[in-house]
């Protein structure tokens, strides 16, 4: 499996902006569930990441590029913009109809 070739941001931003990115991007009722899943998924890091997963809520870029991409998310360093990683964690809560894709 190639690495991916990362590019971070040049932008940083805090806990209290990446939460209000997320109170932005999640409808009212959803948005206190998704705070505290990127609390501890990323501790509201945007720049967070292991050997698999990206940015607030930890996407798995290998398994979720394939719907990804169509929606103009082509990179895995794409996912360390908070917008851009809230944008695509709802979506995936979509695709699944629950927060189960951040089950313990």
């Amino acid at each position: 499996v190639p690495a991916v070739k990362l590019t971070y941001p040049k932008v940083t931003y805090t806990a209290t902006q990446t939460a209000a990115i997320i109170r932005k991007v999640w409808p009212d009722n959803l948005e206190a569930k998704a705070i505290a899943i990127a609390q501890r998924e990323s501790h509201l890091n945007n720049l967070a990441h292991n050997w698999c997963c990206y940015g607030l809520f930890q996407i798995y870029w290998e398994v979720h590029d394939v719907w990804l991409i169509p929606r103009g998310v082509t990179s895995a360093s794409q996912l360390y913009d908070p917008r851009t990683n809230a944008t695509a964690a709802y979506w995936l809560y979509q695709r699944s109809g629950s927060f189960a894709p951040w089950s313990m």
